[in-house]
């Protein structure tokens, strides 16, 4: 009956089968729990545990947008994922997805059932959950830069590119070079600014330069690359995801905006506008000072109040001493 008044009063949840589901899944968490003298963060999906929260469930207000309230702990958010559509309505679920893709960079799917666990009767261990959950990287988009510079999207599993043999499969093989056939090469450059980005390219000494890519990672590279963006999200185990990384925003990260270059002029055509600009000038000034009188006749219209014999006093003693100043005394 006090569930039904809440949910009542609310004015948020659809139904009160959404509001009871959202009740225990606000029941239903794992939380924060001190053992060993050691803080730990249990997840809330599948319980493994993990030294810091991760990722988190977004909460939604009685508007429909996001609040800043965060809820939770997940060892990653495909297991977020997983909990919402477990105990959240569609609407709810959807806003949900809609964020975690925005927030991540890419398409991110649902983890598997916490079932599947062995801890919970299934026979997945947090190392298998963790791959099951990365094999689900969904396609993303990469840049593809040729020899001559020219940049394009390209398409790729992003499970794939974890191991640098797919790009063999979409950068263009060189016809002939020496030693035996190897897997491209993966350069990871430094940059201040922006995520992790990598780059693929055949360690190839017989092939072209690449000048357009090798001035702006300021190292050799040869032949066609791909450049892929790696996020930094939380996990509870160190990971290497792929995100969508578009040919503008590889632009916005390393290339370098041209300055706008100031078109210069003749010194004759100078010389004509300095003469209209002064010209402009004088004819300002003019018609700025057209009802102007001279100081000299102002101070001759002014009405000066009548001198004081006090004044006048001061005034003849100053000058009976200008005119003869007393004589020098010396003093031996």
């Amino acid at each position: 009956m006090e569930l039904k008044l809440i949910w009542e009063s609310s004015g948020f949840f659809n139904t009160e089968a959404s509001f009871s589901k959202h009740i225990l899944y606000l029941l239903d968490t794992m939380g924060k729990r001190k053992l060993h003298e050691t803080n730990v963060h249990f997840c809330d999906w599948t319980g493994i545990p993990m030294k810091s929260m991760n990722c988190y469930m977004p909460m939604w207000g009685p508007d429909g947008m996001k609040t800043t309230a965060k809820h939770g702990s997940y060892c990653n958010w495909e297991s977020v994922l997983a909990h919402a559509a477990a105990s959240c309505d569609a609407d709810t679920y959807a806003k949900t997805s809609a964020f975690v893709n925005a927030h991540v960079g890419c398409t991110v799917l649902t983890a598997p059932h916490h079932s599947e666990l062995k801890w919970f009767g299934g026979e997945e261990t947090a190392e298998s959950f963790q791959a099951q959950c990365v094999s689900k990287d969904a396609v993303v988009t990469a840049v593809l830069i040729d020899i001559n510079g020219e940049m394009q999207e390209i398409y790729l599993d992003a499970h794939k590119a974890i191991d640098s043999n797919f790009a063999g499969d979409l950068l263009r093989k060189p016809v002939s070079h020496e030693g035996p056939q190897h897997k491209p090469s993966r350069f990871k450059p430094q940059q201040k600014r922006g995520g992790d980005v990598s780059v693929y390219h055949w360690d190839i000494p017989t092939l072209a330069l690449n000048a357009t890519v090798s001035n702006i990672f300021k190292t050799q590279i040869r032949g066609e690359c791909i450049v892929l963006l790696q996020s930094k999200e939380a996990c509870f185990v160190p990971r290497e995801r792929y995100v969508n990384y578009t040919v503008s925003a590889f632009k916005d990260q390393f290339v370098k905006r041209k300055r706008l270059e100031a078109t210069a002029i003749q010194p004759e055509e100078y010389k004509k506008l300095q003469k209209e600009m002064q010209s402009s000038l004088n004819s300002y000034e003019q018609a700025a000072t057209s009802g102007a009188e001279k100081p000299m006749d102002l101070a001759k219209a002014a009405n000066m109040p009548p001198a004081l014999g006090k004044e006048l006093a001061k005034l003849k003693k100053l000058e009976a001493r200008m005119v003869d100043p007393a004589p020098m005394v010396v003093v031996a």
